[in-house]
C-alpha cells in the first residue's frame, strides 16, 4: 500500500488517523514526508513545492478544518462562528476533490460534514441540499458496500432532524422511518453495531409523535427502543 492509499484510508476512518500518518511519511518522497511528519504546521509553506500528490495533501488539509466543525463545543463562543465558516468551506473543497479522484464515500462524508455545520449556522436550505445529495450517495453505494449502512443512516437520521426543527414533520417521519426499515435487518445480525442507531431512531421518531400529539405511535417506538436497549444491555453482561 503506497501513501496515498495510507491516506485515503484514514480520511475514511477504516485505520487509525495518526499511525496512517506517520505509515504514509515512511513510505513517502522526501518533500511530502516533511509535510506529513509537520502536518497540519507550516502546510502552505511547503505545499507549494509539490505538485504530484499535491491534491491527496490538501484533501487532507480540508480535512482537518472541515472536522472541526463536528467538535465546535471544543472552541470558545466567541470562535465558533469563523470555525463554521471554515468547516463548510474545507468540507467543499474536500468534496471536490474527492470527486475528481473518484472517491465517491469520502465525497459523501464531506457533504454530510457540510451539512452539518450549514444546520449549525442555522442555513437549513442549504443544509437540506447537502444532506439529499450525500443521501443520494449512500444509497448508491450501500448496494456494493453494506458496511457503510451506519453511515447511511446517520445521513437519514440528521436530515430527519433538520426536517423537524423547521417543522416539517411529515418529511421528518418519512425520513425516520426509511431509516429505522433499513437498519432492522442489520439489528437483528448484527446488534452490537447497528443498535445504537436503532435506539437513537426509535426514540428520535417516538419524540416527534409525542410533539405532533401523535401519542400511541409515540409509545410504540419509545417502548421499541427501550426494549432494545435492556436487551442489548443483557448480552453485554
Amino acid at each position: 500500500m503506497n501513501w496515498e492509499e495510507l491516506i485515503i484510508k484514514a480520511l475514511k476512518g477504516d485505520v487509525d488517523f495518526e499511525k496512517a500518518l506517520k505509515e504514509a511519511a515512511e513510505k513517502a518522497p522526501i518533500e511530502i514526508a516533511s509535510v506529513l511528519n509537520d502536518f497540519p504546521n507550516n502546510f502552505n509553506e511547503k505545499i507549494q513545492s509539490i505538485e504530484e500528490g499535491s491534491e491527496i495533501l490538501y484533501m487532507l488539509y480540508c480535512h482537518d478544518f472541515a472536522f472541526r466543525g463536528e467538535y465546535l463545543y471544543r472552541y470558545p463562543e466567541e470562535k465558533r462562528e469563523s470555525i463554521l465558516k471554515n468547516s463548510i468551506d474545507a468540507a467543499v473543497d474536500a468534496c471536490s476533490i474527492a470527486r475528481a479522484l473518484g472517491e465517491n464515500e469520502l465525497e459523501a462524508l464531506y457533504l454530510h460534514i457540510a451539512g452539518n455545520s450549514l444546520r449549525k449556522m442555522g442555513k437549513s436550505i442549504d443544509a437540506e441540499h447537502k444532506y439529499v445529495d450525500c443521501m443520494e450517495k449512500y444509497e448508491v453505494l450501500i448496494k456494493s458496500d453494506l458496511k457503510l449502512t451506519n453511515q447511511y443512516v446517520g445521513i437519514l437520521n440528521n436530515l430527519g432532524l433538520l426536517y423537524w426543527k423547521i417543522k416539517r414533520y411529515s418529511q421528518a417521519e418519512e425520513i425516520f422511518k426509511k431509516a429505522l426499515n433499513h437498519i432492522m435487518p442489520f439489528v437483528e445480525k448484527a446488534p452490537e453495531k447497528y443498535a445504537e442507531n436503532f435506539i437513537m431512531l426509535s426514540i428520535n421518531l417516538g419524540v416527534l409523535y409525542n410533539e405532533t400529539q401523535k401519542y400511541t405511535e409515540a409509545i410504540h417506538y419509545i417502548n421499541k427502543a427501550f426494549k432494545k436497549v435492556r436487551l442489548h444491555i443483557s448480552k453485554k453482561i
